[in-house]
């Protein structure tokens, strides 16, 4: 999963504000809706990012051990397309030329070969780290996580109070919970850098997500090698 840094986070609360404690404690309200998310077993995940180019899509369905991810490009590879599947420790992934060079640092002639193939990628493999990335429910968590110096805002979005975690300077990142509601995320923005901003939504909490692995593959040693 590409373009992952602290985010707007907006989420659903079942406790009262008055829960979180003192509003100079910031970190006590990121530690919940963390903690509530990892509790659960499983997400339907998206992101997107639009800038003056174009645009990039993510879309994911994952659990606390595997998942499945379907990348759409317009940018820096235009057309990109990719399904990334992470099955019993290893991450299999298959795409156009485009969206493989997108996904995983291929050369054209490399990318052409392993275009519209199941590339299998063991967790040895140097690619394997950021291939992996956003595939389980604990991945995608921890990269939505806002940071740094954190302040608390409260305030009120189309007539529900909210509890805002902003982080303060750099990146334009806040983690939002209403007083009441299911405790889990359900979207969040950022501005990536002038001109970069980025969307996303989580839903579908606990639903069950199936991965199977692929009957056929290559190898990435044989893609790179030829």
């Amino acid at each position: 999963m590409r373009w992952i840094v602290s985010l707007v986070i907006v989420v659903g609360l079942c406790v009262p504000l008055s829960a979180y404690g003192s509003p100079s404690r910031p970190d006590a309200v990121l530690s919940s809706i963390v903690d509530e998310a990892l509790a659960q077993t499983s997400v339907h995940w998206t992101q997107d990012v639009f800038n003056g180019r174009g645009h990039r899509r993510w879309i994911s369905d994952v659990n606390t051990r595997s998942g499945k991810q379907w990348g759409y490009f317009d940018f820096p590879f235009a057309g990109g397309k990719v399904q990334e599947w992470l099955v019993n420790g290893v991450v299999y992934i298959r795409g156009n030329a485009a969206g493989l060079r997108d996904a995983i640092p291929l050369n054209k002639a490399q990318a052409a070969r392993g275009a519209g193939k199941w590339i299998l990628i063991p967790r040895r493999d140097a690619f394997y780290g950021e291939t992996s990335d956003g595939l389980t429910l604990a991945s995608i968590v921890g990269d939505e996580t806002a940071s740094g110096d954190l302040k608390v805002v409260k305030t009120t979005v189309d007539g529900t109070r909210l509890i805002a975690v902003q982080e303060q300077g750099g990146w334009e990142a806040s983690l939002a919970a209403p007083a009441s509601g299911a405790p889990l995320p359900l979207t969040f923005d950022e501005v990536l850098e002038p001109g970069v901003t980025l969307h996303g939504t989580f839903s579908k909490w606990n639903a069950a997500v199936k991965v199977v692995a692929p009957a056929r593959s290559t190898p990435i040693s044989k893609v790179r090698s030829g």
